[in-house]
């Protein structure tokens, strides 16, 4: 009923690329939503979001995004030191624009709800990457791999957290990956491209 009235109330007179990112931001809500709209007054839910710093990134990827893949550990270091300096907060937005990112999302989230931090996050990117290098497509086989690599999880249900990362999708209007979003003092900079957004993480202070 809320993707109905969601459709039935979509302005669809307006320009394509709006129409385009709602229509995306709705199946994606579809894709990952298996709960009720009743509303709920349950603990917040777990969000990959780092850091308590006034500039706030958020950072999409695709772990099977070639150009994503060399960015990562290229930026996961400098990303690791602004948090812990208090000088950034970071949301990880794991954007599925291959088929089986959603799946491999999932277990990023659930490697969060054993342990949450910004260094393990990282590791579990990095694990993640190198799964999809693999093209690892199986939940056991990817199981697995996060074993072998030492990465602990516990699975829940990120109902919540899929909503909250479709929503960041949505207002901020993704369209390729890998994309970085600085939000700071009420500035919004979209950044694209691996060297790009390297270079403005580095400016960051």
């Amino acid at each position: 009923m809320l993707l109905l009235l969601f459709a039935i109330n979509l302005d669809w007179s307006k320009r394509r690329l709006v129409g385009i990112f709602a229509v995306l931001g709705l199946l994606l809500f579809a894709a990952f939503f298996n709960g009720s709209v009743t509303p709920s007054f349950a603990a917040e839910p777990l969000k990959p979001v780092f850091g308590n710093g006034r500039i706030h990134v958020r950072l999409y990827s695709d772990y099977f995004c070639g150009p994503c893949s060399k960015l990562d550990p290229e930026i996961a270091r400098p990303i690791s030191d602004l948090v812990k300096k208090n000088a950034i907060r970071v949301t990880f937005v794991d954007t599925p624009v291959h088929q089986h990112t959603t799946l491999y999302a999932r277990y990023f989230l659930y490697a969060l709800n054993e342990r949450k931090d910004i260094d393990h996050a990282n590791r579990v990117r990095h694990a993640l990457f190198q799964a999809a290098a693999l093209n690892i497509t199986d939940r056991e086989k990817l199981e697995e791999h996060l074993k072998k690599s030492g990465i602990k999880f516990k699975v829940y249900d990120p109902t919540p957290t899929f909503s909250f990362l479709t929503g960041c999708l949505t207002e901020d209007k993704v369209s390729s990956t890998p994309t970085a979003v600085i939000l700071d003092s009420g500035r919004k900079q979209v950044v694209k491209g691996p060297a790009n957004i390297a270079r403005a993480i580095g400016e960051l202070k």
